[in-house]
């Protein structure tokens, strides 16, 4: 891959998620998301055609700017995926909500950042 991004695949079991959990992993920020290899192993996992698939972005870490979802999404978009942000970098979204909205993924991005006050909000909000 171009850059030396490292990409990961990973099938982990644990007790707490689905029995199998599906991962892509990678650093770089948004520039790994511009890569459509990547792209390309995200949808991969998912067994739905891109115009079908539904993908939860998490942008807690860059604090849900627009801006870095943008940046971030924008392969996905222009393939068609639906992107559904979950924004509780400064909002509190009710647990229903943050529930009903992971659950209607096929994908979830998270995004980089300061990754110790997403970890925080997501536990205030009940993303974990």
């Amino acid at each position: 891959m171009r850059h030396g991004f490292l990409l990961l695949l990973a099938t982990m079991a644990l007790a707490s998620v689905p029995t199998k959990l599906r991962a892509v992993l990678g650093g770089s920020g948004s520039a790994i998301m511009k890569e459509a290899a990547v792209v390309d192993a995200v949808l991969g996992l998912v067994s739905k055609k891109p115009s079908e698939t539904v993908l939860a972005y998490l942008g807690t870490a860059t604090y849900d700017f627009e801006t870095n979802r943008e940046a971030q999404v924008a392969e996905f978009r222009a393939r068609g995926v639906a992107i559904e942000p979950l924004d509780v970098a400064l909002t509190t979204p009710s647990p229903r909500a943050v529930e009903a909205a992971l659950a209607r993924a096929d994908v979830v991005l998270v995004s980089g950042g300061n990754t110790l006050f997403a970890v925080d909000r997501w536990a205030r909000c009940g993303v974990t």
